[in-house]
């Protein structure tokens, strides 16, 4: 009888040292445009309302709705960073780590499945050499 196939669960953070640095530079980095633009859109329809005296735009900045909206926005676009970049790094650390994995094996004689990347995945040309290297090794 055949096993049954051993269903894993798939490990978004694989090198976490790599993948958080990338992470934390890219929310900080957002935080900061979204911090920029609140800040200019308060700016400008302030400077407008001077400009040309009406006092309502000026009330319009300190209601919360308007606060509370551009706050989820803010987190919105923090979360939508956050999960797409760990997307990306986990398409590189994850390859990189099966690499890894591969000349450990090899290294130690072990005999070694020939790598295989996902479609999605990065460093297919990188395979193509790594499974060159294991087939010249064996």
């Amino acid at each position: 009888m055949k096993p049954d196939k051993v269903w894993r669960r798939k490990q978004l953070i694989v090198a976490p040292r790599f993948q958080m640095n990338i992470v934390a530079k890219s929310v900080v980095l957002t935080a900061l445009v979204t911090g920029l633009f609140t800040w200019s859109v308060f700016y400008l329809v302030w400077k407008y309302s001077l400009d040309t005296g009406n006092v309502s735009l000026i009330t319009m900045l300190f209601e919360s709705k308007l606060w509370i909206g551009l706050g989820l926005c803010m987190l919105t676009s923090l979360a939508l960073s956050t999960a797409l970049l760990l997307k990306v790094t986990h398409r590189i650390a994850g390859q990189m780590y099966r690499f890894e994995k591969v000349l450990d094996q090899t290294i130690c004689g072990d005999t070694v499945r020939p790598v295989i990347t996902r479609k999605d995945d990065y460093f297919h040309d990188f395979e193509v050499e790594m499974n060159r290297f294991l087939n010249r090794e064996n």
